[in-house]
């Protein structure tokens, strides 16, 4: 049962919201202000070191934003993300590229302007200012220097540039074809930008097709080199088998033949048919073409209305497959092996511009449409007449790269259209075409959007028009890591030593979400630029490693009756369990994505305000590992408020100088090893973790333990006075454990570091800490031994002993408190029917010998 109406007033009143709960009452240190620390540190910058002076280059990269004007908890994660390593390798002495900018072309922008009556530019460098603020109260330590925007001219200059340079290379063209339209936003979509259920993944529209004028990129060209070369990059899994997939290597066969019309006349001489068999073993029944297969122009009239009709219906169902649509063509293709072959529009040859020889009886796909359209089946064998005229073929699902786009707010495509000479690329030297700034973006329209102008044609002299459509925003972002190198050269993409110098990206951080088109396209454009000697990367790969962050997720509250989703000021909450305020009803809880829709999501800026932006960072990085889904619950960010605040006490304590003498006691030596053990193990998992696995919850959780191992060393000793000015291990310990927090809590860090060390210099201008090992080789570990469950006693080795199972069980039996259970009460050996051997995965520890006695 719900609470009563009174009680509903009472929460309501007293503001127990789950936002309002969050307080800095759980603080445990009076002394600790982290709000006038957050001032005196927010927004200092990384320390750069000279390239030529320091261990050579890292270059780390975030997925730049779309400038919306409100960052989420997603854009925290990544940042958080990207700054701790960034932060990390300056420490260790590289020379770190942190560059941020904005993908700040695109449709919401042009949208806003239809809503709000302003200009896309002035809507989006507005946002973009707000962004760049919440950006610096996350303390993300950019070089704004870099800082780059796709819609500034000086950018799309060279986005121009990019497209001028693939025409002259023969991997542009412009031809009429089917594209995915969205009805409401009023333009053409990518493949990739129409889910599953065939809606717009934008507006969420029903996807209409129509057949329009539109620029296309030849991503085909590369598609052998986008597949093998995935193999050599260290990225997840899921992202090459999700490449590979939309790659879609076929292996098969091929045959030349001819067509001819219903009247016999010869059509083409020059027709081929693939098969994704590896060997054929009957003959084949029909040919399968795709609504963008050139041969249905040569369609007779008398079959004209019934290819047009299901071309209309395969242009539909082509976003959401109905099954096996299609129609005769009233053509046919011929062989000497096969004789005449009907020629059938059908909507599963993929892709749409291939023709699919389809053989009913050994091919599912065939044999489902020859069905349904009634072609007999053949039950000839043909191996030996047949297979002789066919030869090995490999083709591709992907498809080129549809990049016009009908809107206003976008690169403009540099080419005019003459009446005399056709297409003409507009000169370099006219570069960049611009966008008109007086521009009215009113009702959608054709005419509303367009960007077209008149120009004068360079080759004749006469009047031209400039291409209505603007680029694929993807073509923006397929090169701006290229530009991060080079952000402010004018006469060329990048300088191409710079390139050499700063590229591939080390480590580039993103959404799962990109793997079939931004990072598809990335990689095409980047070996492009590699053949034209702009970009020289290990086999034209523009990033080293790849580190998908997951999804955060957030409570999701909906009506109990219609599946509404609820606005958190429509519930109140009774020990932690919420209501709704008009009734008293419990709604459904669920777990899911954060979204405006659901009304789950989490301003950042609040967050922070409430628990300043290191326990915000360390939050999102210690709840999951990177690529896990982050379940979102900010009660928990007191975990680690509680935990900087046992750091600052420590600091604070044991390191500023007090008048008075010294009335510590002295630890002993077994104490001291154990604080310099501890401290130089965290040193090396932490270093791992951060170096190799970017395992940042491991990381921290390594940080909480030695903070634990330094508060109990403390206390063993007389707590009034213990100063770490006449400890050497403490002072290591303290100074370790800051640099190392310094990454994932730069603005404590920087505090701590003012009062631990008088040299007046940034944390960050410190090393990271260096492991000693030869004091952890020296050390022996612990190895628990158990006798059928039971622990009977322990010996030590040298951790370098701990792989010699044949020493270790020597070594269990000689030891006298284990040797008594392995005889029996005459001194007889008892029968050892098993010895198991624990893992030995973590530093500092033995591993469990196990002894499995027959009683």
């Amino acid at each position: 049962m719900g609470p009563s109406g009174k009680m509903l007033k009472k929460l309501s009143c007293s503001g127990l919201l789950r936002g309002d709960r969050l307080c800095r009452r759980h603080i445990s240190s009076a002394a600790l202000n982290l709000a006038s620390i957050e001032r005196k540190w927010r927004g200092r910058t990384l320390p750069l070191r000279d390239i030529r002076h320091s261990k050579g280059k890292f270059y780390v990269l975030s997925m730049f934003p779309y400038p919306s004007g409100v960052l989420h908890m997603g854009h925290v994660r990544v940042y958080a993300i990207a700054d701790v390593v960034a932060r990390f390798k300056t420490m260790q002495g590289y020379h770190v590229v942190h560059p941020m900018g904005w993908d700040s072309f695109g449709l919401p922008a042009e949208n806003a302007a239809l809503s709000f009556n302003v200009h896309p530019k002035l809507w989006t460098e507005t946002n973009i200012a707000k962004m760049k603020a919440q950006m610096t109260a996350i303390n993300a330590a950019f070089d704004w220097k870099r800082e780059i925007s796709t819609c500034d001219a000086s950018y799309y200059k060279w986005t121009q540039h990019l497209f001028l340079r693939l025409y002259r290379a023969g991997l542009v063209y412009r031809k009429q074809s089917f594209v995915n339209w969205d009805p409401v936003d009023q333009t053409v979509l990518a493949n990739e930008q129409v889910d599953s259920n065939g809606c717009a993944e934008r507006s969420g529209a029903q996807v209409e097709k129509r057949k329009l004028n539109q620029w296309f990129l030849r991503i085909t060209d590369f598609a052998q080199d986008l597949l093998q070369d995935l193999d050599n990059l260290d990225w997840p899994r899921s992202v090459k088998q999700a490449q590979q997939h939309w790659i879609g290597q076929m292996r098969g066969l091929e045959l030349d033949m001819e067509v001819f019309d219903s009247n016999g006349d010869r059509v083409s001489a020059d027709f081929t048919a693939f098969t994704p068999l590896s060997k054929v073993t009957s003959l084949p029944t029909h040919i399968a073409i795709g609504i963008d297969h050139p041969l249905l122009s040569s369609t007779p009239p008398s079959h004209t209305a019934d290819v047009a009709r299901a071309t209309a219906l395969i242009a539909r169902a082509n976003i959401v497959r109905t099954g096996f649509e299609g129609a005769f063509t009233g053509l046919q293709a011929y062989h000497p092996t096969t004789g005449y072959l009907p020629i059938y529009l059908a909507d599963y040859p993929n892709p749409t511009s291939t023709a699919r020889l389809g053989f009913g009886q050994e091919e599912a796909e065939d044999q489902q449409f020859a069905q349904k359209h009634q072609i007999p089946l053949s039950s000839e064998s043909t191996v030996s007449k047949l297979g002789s005229h066919m030869r090995p073929k490999t083709v591709y699902k992907l498809r080129d790269w549809l990049i016009s786009r009908q809107r206003f707010w976008g690169t403009p495509v540099p080419m005019l259209h003459c009446d005399h000479c056709g297409l003409v690329p507009v000169p370099e030297s006219e570069l960049p075409l611009k966008l008109p700034d007086n521009k009215e973006v009113g009702k959608r329209d054709a005419a509303a959007t367009t960007v077209a102008s008149i120009a004068a044609c360079p080759s004749c002299g006469s009047k031209a028009r400039t291409d209505p459509d603007t680029m694929d925003t993807f073509l923006d972002s397929s090169w701006y890591w290229l530009r991060f190198c080079d952000p402010h050269n004018d006469v060329a993409m990048c300088d191409e030593s710079t390139a050499r110098a700063l590229l591939p990206a080390d480590l580039y951080i993103g959404g799962m979400e990109h793997a079939t088109m931004h990072l598809l396209y990335a990689r095409f454009i980047s070996k492009f630029l590699q053949k034209q000697g702009i970009a020289e990367t290990p086999d034209g790969e523009p990033f080293r490693r790849l580190l998908t962050q997951g999804m955060v997720q957030a409570e999701t509250y909906r009506h109990p009756t219609n599946g509404r989703y609820l606005k958190r000021d429509e519930l109140v909450w009774d020990n932690d369990t919420p209501y709704l305020k008009d009734d008293g009803t419990r709604p459904l809880v669920s777990w899911e994505k954060m979204s405006k829709s659901k009304y789950n999501g989490v301003d950042p800026s609040s967050v922070i305000e409430t628990y300043g932006s290191d326990a915000t960072r360390l939050y999102v990085l210690y709840k999951a590992a990177p690529s896990d889904e982050l379940v979102w619950d900010d009660r928990a960010i007191v975990g680690m408020t509680r935990w900087l605040a046992k750091i600052w006490n420590l600091v604070n304590h044991n390191c500023r100088k007090t008048v008075g003498h010294d009335e510590s006691s002295s630890a002993s030596t077994v104490e001291k090893e154990a604080l310099r053990v501890a401290t130089h193990s965290t040193i090396k998992e932490v270093t791992q973790a951060l170096d190799k696995d970017y395992s940042f919850h491991v990381a921290i959780s390594f940080l909480i333990k030695l903070t634990h191992s330094i508060e109990h060393y403390c206390a063993r000793r007389r707590p009034a006075a213990v100063r770490a000015s006449n400890d050497p291990e403490l002072t290591e310990a303290l100074s370790c454990l800051t640099r190392m927090i310094a990454p994932f809590a730069p603005v404590i860090a920087e505090e701590l570091w003012s009062i631990i060390s008088s040299s007046g210099k940034s944390v960050f201008e410190e090393s990271w800490p260096s492991v000693d090992q030869k004091l952890l080789r020296a050390r022996k570990v612990v190895c628990p031994i158990m006798i059928n469950g039971h622990t009977k006693g322990t010996i030590e080795v040298h951790p370098d002993n701990l792989s010699d199972t044949v020493f270790l069980e020597k070594l269990a039996k000689a030891d006298p408190n284990v040797r008594q259970y392995l005889v029996d009460e005459t001194g007889r050996q008892k029968q050892i029917q098993k010895i198991i051997f624990g893992k030995h995965t973590k530093a500092g520890r033995g591993r469990v010998i196990s002894f499995v006695v027959a009683e």
